[in-house]
């Protein structure tokens, strides 16, 4: 679950740089358990942190990962949504972005069919536009796709929206 946001800076910078895992993960839950509501914690990682986006969804967080030239990554993760009594946190669509045109991708039939949709994607993406964003629609979360496009320069925002259907945005990082 990950939304991207126009939002105020973090309030909260954790730097996990020089850490061995899981030590970036822990530091990164502990934080969250006691952050204030309202406020962004932004960590910066040496490694992208794979194992750590079920974990945010579970808790009901959204994130936005971006590579940036250093090598690190760099995690902006807020709450989704106040939980109520009644119900839990609901997933957050990521959100298109009206001034960019998007190209999309929907790859749940070759899930099912067990054809491998990989070369679908890389096509859609090389042929992006600079104001461009891809849509991908898949029957899982892609996570393997987000290192393989972070290190091209894509950011994403993912979110599961069905019991198995998953909305993941890729966009080129902003410098």
């Amino acid at each position: 679950m990950t939304m991207f946001t126009d939002q105020a800076p973090p309030a909260v910078v954790l730097d996990n740089r020089g850490l061995e895992p899981p030590q970036p993960m822990m530091r990164i839950l502990e934080s969250l358990a006691s952050l204030p509501d309202g406020t962004t914690l932004l960590a910066i990682n040496e490694r992208e942190p794979l194992f750590l986006y079920p974990e945010l969804a579970e808790r009901g967080y959204g994130y936005q990962t971006t590579p940036h030239p250093d090598g690190s990554f760099h995690i902006t993760i807020e709450r989704a949504g106040a939980a109520t009594p009644e119900r839990s946190v609901a997933p957050i669509a990521p959100a298109p972005n009206p001034a960019r045109a998007t190209v999309t991708v929907d790859v749940r039939e070759d899930q099912r069919r067990r054809k491998e949709p990989f070369d679908r994607i890389m096509a859609a993406i090389k042929a992006l536009a600079p104001d461009e964003e891809l849509l991908v629609i898949n029957t899982f979360e892609p996570i393997p796709l987000y290192t393989v496009l972070g290190r091209q320069g894509f950011t994403h925002a993912a979110a599961q929206v069905g019991p198995d259907e998953w909305h993941v945005r890729f966009r080129r990082a902003v410098e």
